[in-house]
């Protein structure tokens, strides 16, 4: 799940059919669950594992 987590933050928004210029933490969150890598995850959770990389969305 963290892997993914992580690949997902690297991902552009535009591969996700989103018209933003980066993915916010939520909407990490968000598509997460959509994709089900997790059933349910906080944003705050996303926050800690983006950190853990010094990844910021």
């Amino acid at each position: 799940m963290v892997v993914e987590i992580k690949a997902l933050a690297c991902e552009r928004p535009a591969e996700l059919g989103l018209p933003l210029s980066r993915l916010s933490v939520a909407e990490i969150a968000r598509v997460a669950v959509a994709r089900d890598i997790v059933e349910a995850i906080s944003t705050t959770t996303v926050w800690r594992i983006l950190r853990e990389d010094a990844l910021k969305p």
